[in-house]
């Protein structure tokens, strides 16, 4: 397995892992917002790239394989600056809801994924 895909799994698990294992959410959208903003902070950029290459790991059905990870963290960023109202919510569930909409995945295997994962958070 390549490093960099290695790498962005290791941070998506720790991430989901330390979501389900504390009653608040680990990481809201507006810090991933922080994390993926065009600043120049690598540490924050790699986290950034975690997150959003991890979920697309797990499910890519839904995404295209030519589109490039920077190409899927632009649409994640450009979603969560055009609904800041959402960005409290667990990112996890804002990156599954911006490739939703920059893709309209319909298959039931993504749609079971995004609502499990809805269920969880609501029930928090």
């Amino acid at each position: 397995m390549e490093p960099a895909k290695l790498a962005s799994k290791v941070v998506f698990f720790t991430a989901i892992f330390s979501f389900l294992a504390t009653p608040s959410v680990a990481v809201t959208g507006n810090e991933l917002l922080e994390w993926c903003s065009e600043r120049g902070d690598r540490v924050e950029e790699a986290f950034c790239l975690g997150y959003v290459v991890g979920i697309r790991d797990i499910l890519p059905a839904c995404v295209p394989q030519t589109v490039t990870n920077g190409q899927l963290t632009d649409i994640v960023r450009k979603y969560l600056e055009e609904n800041p109202v959402n960005r409290e919510g667990p990112s996890a569930l804002l990156i599954l809801k911006a490739v939703q909409n920059a893709y309209h995945c319909t298959n039931q295997a993504w749609l079971d994924f995004m609502f499990g994962l809805a269920k969880g958070a609501l029930s928090e």
